[in-house]
């Protein structure tokens, strides 16, 4: 059986040792033969860097890599051109200066490995320009970039160094236009786009196939790959689930599938490939994305730009512009922009006649991984800080033991900075709604009753609990009023037990107490 090749984005790597390789050689050949110079946007840890790799061993001619893949199959007659790979996340940038000097090195390393000596120059298009004419004497040459906008997206919520980083990008990627007669191929990714008038104003012959037929699928796994090259591993999964066929794949679609990355409809939902081979190998259904997809640029815009964050807590679709899909400034970009290239929302539907796009979260493990990065910045705590405190309210609610979850809701506000509480209700009530939601439970607030609203109602396998939350107020009113109006009254039909819960927060003193009665109710 292959290997699940976890962590691997070296193409030859991957074959020699015996590992599953999704073929996308058939998409990677109508990339190869329609264009010279394009660009692909994807998030994080969707497979671009692997893809850059298998683009260079194709274009250094490694036939013997590609054999029975589609690629094989084709016309392709696998010249050997000279190729230039440069990986934006290595190359160190934490100044703009140290941008221009790693950009330089890595040149020189690039050249110094196909015997050429380059002038010293501090100028890396200058650089570039020298060692492409010097490597086209061989054959045109194929210039890879990946991660192109790092050194931007690293810097994002500094706007003077992140400013500077991409002048130094622009001035580099205009020298690459002049370079097309010497050019074979030229590919860039990258996470984000920026303005043409920024990062690729020289660029104006690049084809962004970002939302695409022609990059819809190049990288990502669809269900039918799944299904064929993971067929082994799925019924190692099946095997120890004891489930069927059917309901594993169901369960895998609904964590994991739901990306599309363009208006069409025809084209197939992807899947993210890193959480899919996370869970056949630890043959466990969690959250894989937040611990390594979340970039850090898209925590450090949540936290410093002025945007709504409630239109998230409520975790629905939002509507937009088909504008997201452009390309946008380095000291602005809308919400919902800033969601779609993070990954963190897809396209769910398209009007063409008034150009407006749906996105919403693709699956479960996004929306989970959402609901804690707004919890975590709601307390102010890191994600490390949060997620304890959680799993004892979890673990509390699961069990009807409220005296874990009131140690776990006690645990979580003592690490809220105080600056951070709220003299108010209305914080703490959406506090804990919010835990409920990245819990999985399903969640209502102020659900109407025939006598009332109640603050919240939990319900979780076998249990329904009825909360009121009280504010500086003695302890008592909150089941008081949840008996006197009778709230659980409407969920008696629906065969689990029935517990009323109250939730009283002290200010002064930040302290939670949390009071419970469980019993058939008259």
């Amino acid at each position: 059986m292959k290997k699940i090749p976890l962590n691997m984005q070296t193409f030859s790597e991957l074959i020699t040792q015996n590992c599953v390789y999704v073929d996308k050689t058939a998409h990677i050949y109508s990339l190869i033969t329609s264009g010279k110079t394009c660009f692909l946007s994807r998030p994080r840890r969707f497979g671009k860097s692997l893809l850059i790799s298998t683009l260079e061993a194709i274009f250094q001619g490694r036939k013997e890599l590609f054999v029975d893949l589609a690629i094989s199959k084709t016309d392709y007659t696998w010249p050997i051109h000279p190729v230039i790979r440069l990986d934006f996340g290595i190359i160190p940038h934490q100044t703009p200066e140290e941008l221009r000097i790693g950009l330089c090195n890595e040149l020189y390393e690039i050249a110094k490995m196909h015997r050429i000596t380059l002038e010293r120059t501090a100028s890396p298009g200058e650089l570039l320009k020298l060692l492409v004419r010097e490597l086209s004497s061989k054959n045109q040459v194929v210039i890879l970039i990946d991660e192109y906008d790092k050194p931007i997206l690293d810097h994002i919520d500094n706007f003077e160094i992140a400013a500077q980083c991409q002048i130094v990008l622009k001035s580099f990627y205009e020298t690459i236009k002049g370079l097309d007669q010497f050019c074979r191929f030229t590919f860039l990714t990258g996470v984000s786009k920026f303005t043409k008038t920024s990062v690729f104003s020289g660029l104006n012959n690049l084809n962004d196939i970002s939302e695409k037929a022609l990059g819809a699928l190049i990288v990502g796994y669809t269900k039918a790959e799944i299904e064929h090259y993971f067929a082994d591993h799925l019924k190692e999964l099946v095997d120890h689930l004891k489930k069927s066929p059917e309901e594993v794949l169901d369960l895998i679609r609904q964590w994991y599938d739901g990306y599309r990355f363009c208006t069409d409809h025809e084209v197939a939902r992807l899947y993210a490939p890193l959480s899919v081979m996370y869970c056949l190998q630890d043959r466990l259904f969690k959250n894989y994305w937040f611990a390594t997809g979340t970039p850090s640029y898209l925590v450090k815009l949540l936290k410093n730009k002025n945007y709504d964050l409630s239109v998230l807590e409520k975790f629905g679709p939002l509507r937009a512009s088909e504008a997201i899909f452009g390309i946008y400034d380095v000291s602005s970009i809308a919400l919902e922009a800033l969601l779609y290239q993070a990954g963190y929302m897809t396209v769910q539907s398209y009007d063409s006649e008034t150009n407006i796009v749906e996105i919403d979260y693709p699956n479960q493990e996004v929306r989970t991984s959402m609901r804690y990065l707004l919890l975590s910045m709601k307390v102010d705590l890191p994600d490390v800080n949060v997620r304890p405190a959680v799993d004892d309210i979890r673990i509390g609610f699961l069990l009807c033991d409220m005296h874990k979850v009131e140690y776990g809701l006690q645990t979580l506000l003592a690490n809220i900075p105080s600056q951070h509480h709220r003299p108010d209700e209305s914080f703490y009530h959406t506090l804990f709604h919010m835990i409920t939601t990245v819990i999985g439970f399903a969640t209502s607030s102020e659900d109407s009753t025939h006598t009332g609203k109640p603050d919240l109602i939990v319900q979780t396998k076998d249990r329904i609990y009825v909360i009121e939350f009280k504010f500086n107020k003695s302890t008592g009113q909150g089941m008081q009023q949840i008996l006197d109006r009778r709230y659980y009254e409407r969920y008696r039909d629906l065969g689990k037990q029935i517990v009323l819960v109250e939730i009283t927060f002290m200010y002064q003193n930040k302290r939670i107490q949390v009071a419970s009665a469980a019993q058939n109710l008259d």
